[in-house]
């Protein structure tokens, strides 16, 4: 499970923009994206001062929505 949510994730590196807006936290000042993988969200957004991608949650979306505010 491990191996494939980072396997998803290598293609950023080259199409960081790749993945979707996230409208549940569109309060945020980050433009967070998200890829998905099985049952879960890898939230990511990209640090253009750092020039990388940081992925800030991975969140299984069989868990209530209202919970990515929390994090």
């Amino acid at each position: 499970m491990i191996n494939g949510i980072i396997d998803s994730t290598i293609a950023l590196e080259k199409t960081p923009k790749m993945g979707q807006k996230e409208f549940l936290i569109k309060d945020k000042i980050q433009d967070f994206r998200y890829l998905v993988f099985k049952n879960y969200k890898i939230m990511y957004w990209i640090n253009r001062n750092q020039k990388r991608v940081e992925i800030a949650n991975i969140f299984d979306t069989r868990q209530n929505p209202e919970k990515i505010n929390q994090t």
